[in-house]
């Protein structure tokens, strides 16, 4: 039986890796962003998300990455890409592709690379955003199924053990965007 929906922010860090030349930062001159949105460790606000309960079916059809869970359309600031995935033992993973022309994928994307030259531990992060469907019923901090509907860029993470980073990895070793196919 499933237990009464509930809506829900998940908070994870993220890792801007600098970029000299805006130019470089991927073969078409976006900016991108990728890495786990979600992972089984415990979080700072007392959950647990279990990867193979995540349904991320509607975010990868017509989610958006968000800035600071911000719902107006002008802080939609990015979309998830036909990279992003479940992998049901790790968690959600993003990649999105941010609107240059965005104001506050700009600031985001700004404040990154601000943090990443300043050397500081301060770390960005992003937030997954739906309902969860189910918990534990015997611990209610193991979040079973999740609908996520959208991720938020955000200045809060509350997951430490997942991070973001730019493709700058990706840029350097080729054009390939098979993960396997990468050296590390």
């Amino acid at each position: 039986m499933k237990d009464k929906e509930e809506k829900f922010n998940i908070v994870v860090p993220m890792d801007i890796e600098d970029s000299i030349n805006k130019s470089e930062e991927s073969n078409d001159g976006g900016w991108y962003a990728r890495g786990y949105a979600t992972t089984p460790d415990l979080d700072l606000q007392g959950d647990i998300v279990v990867p193979a309960g995540v349904d991320a079916s509607y975010f990868m059809t017509k989610g958006f990455i968000n800035y600071e869970h911000k719902p107006d359309a002008e802080y939609i600031i990015g979309v998830p890409t036909d990279n992003s995935f479940v992998d049901v033992q790790k968690g959600l993973f993003v990649e999105a592709k941010l609107f240059q022309d965005n104001k506050h994928a700009q600031s985001m994307w700004n404040l990154a690379h601000s943090i990443k030259k300043a050397e500081s531990d301060r770390r960005l992060g992003f937030s997954i955003e739906g309902a969860v469907i189910s918990r534990d019923d015997f611990d209610k901090r193991v979040i079973k199924e999740v609908a996520v509907q959208n991720v938020a860029l955000t200045t809060h993470p509350a997951n430490p053990e997942a991070t973001w980073e730019t493709l700058v990895k990706s840029w350097t070793t080729g054009h390939s965007v098979d993960p396997n196919k990468h050296e590390g």
